[in-house]
């Protein structure tokens, strides 16, 4: 079940347009109703417009992100710039998309996220490299924290590596499954395996890890990491 949360009646038909009924939906107007729906229906997919009512902007994604963590978010807005993208997707989000974006596009989307990957436009994934880039200079704690896991990663077995770093590559399970002549069922099982030795949440962390390394001995171009459509 996809819940659709924006004000915009035009802008949830829109969406509602786009789906052409393939998925059940919900439908909501403000955070209140949004979260008793999350509650009620666990949805697969909140489909949330940033200008939601009392939703608190980006700071609102963390609150549903712990409340209903199996649930996928999608950010939805046509005024963000690029840092306010990737906080999104630091503090919850699963993909960020254009309120406008076409039905197809949409589909693909929730399908993209609902199997675990992430959804964004191109254009951020240089800025999460640009990101990367400062994180692999600077002195701050944070910086150190990711060197330290991308050390870790010599904890990974043989297999484990080859998905990792086609992970950083930006390959999406299907792709990794066929490369490796493998089933996705196992690609997954790697993928735990992988999160839980490093303790990374999803694969945007486990890329800037692998993609983290990459910078650190090779310096690699910034087509390295790709999560987009």
């Amino acid at each position: 079940m996809i819940l659709l949360a924006s004000a915009s009646k035009t802008v949830r038909q829109q969406w509602i347009k786009g789906l052409s009924c393939r998925s059940s939906v919900v439908e909501v107007a403000d955070q209140s109703t949004l979260l008793q729906s999350a509650a009620a229906y666990k949805p697969s997919v909140i489909l949330l417009d940033h200008g939601l009512p009392e939703l608190g902007g980006i700071n609102g994604i963390a609150t549903l992100s712990q409340l209903f963590p199996s649930t996928r978010i999608i950010l939805v807005s046509n005024n963000l710039d690029d840092k306010e993208i990737i906080w999104a997707l630091k503090v919850g989000a699963r993909g960020y998309c254009h309120r406008d974006i076409d039905g197809s596009l949409l589909i693909k989307a929730i399908h993209v996220v609902q199997q675990g990957e992430i959804w964004v436009e191109r254009r951020i994934v240089h800025a999460l490299l640009d990101e990367l880039s400062y994180l692999s200079t600077s002195q701050q704690p944070k910086s150190e924290v990711w060197g330290h896991l991308s050390n870790r990663l010599v904890c990974l077995t043989p297999r484990e590596i080859q998905v990792a770093q086609m992970v950083g590559n930006g390959a999406v399970n299907k792709q990794i499954a066929v490369g490796m002549n493998i089933t996705e069922r196992t690609v997954k099982a790697h993928l735990t395996s992988i999160f839980r030795k490093l303790n990374l949440s999803d694969r945007l962390q486990l890329a800037l890890v692998v993609s983290l390394r990459n910078y650190d001995y090779r310096r690699v171009s910034k087509s390295t990491v790709s999560l987009s459509y």
